[in-house]
Parts: structure tokens; C-alpha cells; sequence
């Protein structure tokens, strides 16, 4: 494979005598590393979708000349995001050198998760000026009623969803108009710690948008907070992660009150931040039931029984 691959860079990018070995980086899988003295580093990957491969392409050139900081595909010389070689297609990335944002966050946690509030907001203002391209639009509320909840229902076994799911329904038919009257705008959908870099220099690049669409912005920020607290509740003690877990939405206040500065959210979409947190919770939960997985299924919703009981406040 690494053979194919230096031929796919001499052949469509004039990128000539890489070295190419196969690597693990934590926040992106397994993917090619490509390097030379003369040429730099790069990172190539298979990619399955051409259209959305394309359409990411042109994003990132545009937060690109935004000035925000994002892990650029190459363009081949046919002007293309991809390339062909023995029925296979490739991408090829900057490469940027850093470690993930998560282990910076391990050492100084204050700092950088207002540094990570800071950082999604500008890129939201960019990704909110962006136009060229129509992305698939995704009213969250609407699919946690009509696709998770059915899901849940059949499969889960929990008392608490058991008590709560038809009050959840009627909460989610009224937020669905609610969340459709929101600010919206293109969101990264994925942008957890482990997807941003922090290189030497200190600055934070982001990586990874295969799977942007068109919603309400307060999704990212909720998807980061819900996956932080997953993080304490999955390698928790069981006797001391209640304590963990309000110790981690009280530092995550410093995150979103960075964000909020940046983007200056409303103060509908402050309260609604909450409720984003507890529909993303439904939808992973469900994602889980959906393909055999019903240990994290449940977790899912033990952790959701936690954010219920406790709101995230802005400060």
C-alpha cells in the first residue's frame, strides 16, 4: 500500500521521492504519513463519499482564507480533492505537528478549555459565513423524537427511560419548533477534543469535518461538553463520579462562556445549551442500541439521568 500511495502523490499532486509509512494518530485512526525533505509532511486517507469529499475540500479553503486554523486538503492538478489509484480514492492533507487538544487539557484544563471555547466560536463565525455549498440540514430535536426515540423505546430496558419517555416526547415536539427558530449555520458535528491539535506554537487546528451539515450552532458546543462528561462517567469510580462529573460541568463553564463571548449566543440559545446536551445524549444512546451495543446504549442514558438533574449554567 505505502507504494500505491507515493505513486498517487507523484502521479496527481507532483509531490515526488515521499517516504510513506502507515500510522496510528489517536484523533484520526489509521492513516498514511507521506514526507520528504523537500516537500513537507502529509497525511493521506481513503475517503469513500467523492461529492462530500469535494464539498469539504472547498470548505476548508474557506476557513482557510478566514483566517482559521484547519488541517487544508490538497487539490490534485486536475484541480480535484481526490485521486483514483487501482479502483481505491485518496485524500491527502496538511500535516500539521502537535499532539490533541485532550491531553493538553489533562495538564492545564482551565486554560485550554477556554482556549477551546475561543477557538470553536471564531470557527463558527467563519462557517457561518459560508454559502457555496448546500449542506444536508438537520433539525436535532426533530431527529431525537422521530428517529431515536422509537429506537429507545423498543430497546431499552431502563426504569427511568421507562418512566420519562413519553414526558420526553412531548418535550422534544415543542423544541423541534423552538431549535428551527435558532440560529443557523454549518457545524462541525464532531468537534470533540481529540479532533483539534494544539501545535508547538500553541495554536489550535482543527481536523476532521466529514460529517458537517447545516443546524443550530449550539450543537458543537453541546457535543463537546456531552463528551467530556461521557469521558468522566466512562472511567470513573462509580463511588466518587457524581463528584467528577459536577467537578467537569463546572469547568466546562469557563469553555462556554469563552464560546458564547466570541460568538455572543443569545440568551435563548444559553438555555437551550442544556437541552442540546440532553438530545445529543438520546441520539447516541439510540446509535448505539441501533447496532447491537446495548452496554453503551446504556450508559448513554445514565449519563442523560445525570444532565437532567443538572444544569449547565453560563457564567
Amino acid at each position: 500500500m505505502q507504494e500505491k500511495v507515493r505513486v498517487l502523490l507523484a502521479e496527481n499532486y507532483a509531490l515526488r521521492n515521499m517516504t510513506v509509512s502507515e500510522v496510528n494518530r489517536e484523533t484520526a485512526g489509521v492513516i498514511w504519513l507521506a514526507k520528504s525533505a523537500d516537500s513537507g509532511k502529509y497525511s493521506v486517507k481513503i475517503i469513500a463519499d467523492y461529492d462530500r469529499n469535494e464539498q469539504q475540500g472547498r470548505m476548508l479553503e474557506h476557513l482557510h482564507r478566514s483566517g482559521v486554523n484547519v488541517v487544508r486538503q490538497l487539490a490534485t492538478r486536475q484541480g480535484e480533492f481526490s485521486a483514483v489509484i487501482d479502483g481505491e480514492r485518496f485524500a491527502v492533507f496538511e500535516y500539521i505537528e502537535g499532539e490533541p487538544l485532550v491531553k493538553r487539557i489533562a495538564t492545564n484544563e482551565g486554560k485550554y478549555l477556554r482556549l477551546f471555547g475561543q477557538a470553536l466560536g471564531e470557527l463558527h463565525r467563519a462557517l457561518a459565513l459560508y454559502h457555496a455549498d448546500s449542506y444536508e440540514t438537520r433539525n436535532f430535536a426533530g431527529e431525537a423524537l422521530n428517529w431515536a426515540l422509537p429506537i429507545l423505546d423498543e430497546h431499552c430496558r431502563i426504569e427511568w427511560w421507562r418512566s420519562n419517555s413519553p414526558m420526553l416526547k412531548l418535550r422534544l415536539e415543542a423544541l423541534e419548533t423552538v431549535f428551527a427558530e435558532l440560529p443557523q449555520q454549518i457545524v462541525h458535528r464532531d468537534a470533540h477534543d481529540g479532533n483539534v491539535i494544539v501545535a508547538g506554537d500553541g495554536a489550535l487546528w482543527f481536523i476532521d469535518f466529514e460529517i458537517s451539515l447545516f443546524g443550530a450552532r449550539i450543537f458543537d458546543p453541546a457535543y463537546v461538553c456531552t463528551g467530556m462528561l461521557e469521558n468522566v462517567f466512562s472511567m470513573g469510580n462509580p463511588d466518587t463520579v457524581e463528584a467528577a462529573l459536577a467537578e467537569k460541568m463546572r469547568a466546562l463553564q469557563g469553555f462556554l462562556a469563552a464560546y458564547s463571548e466570541t460568538v455572543r449566543l443569545t440568551e435563548r440559545e444559553k438555555t437551550l445549551v442544556w437541552e442540546m446536551m440532553q438530545i445529543i445524549q438520546l441520539i447516541c444512546a439510540a446509535n448505539c442500541y441501533n447496532h447491537g451495543n446495548a452496554e453503551a446504549g446504556d450508559k448513554n442514558i445514565k449519563l442523560l439521568t445525570w444532565i437532567a438533574r443538572n444544569k449547565i449554567e453560563f457564567v
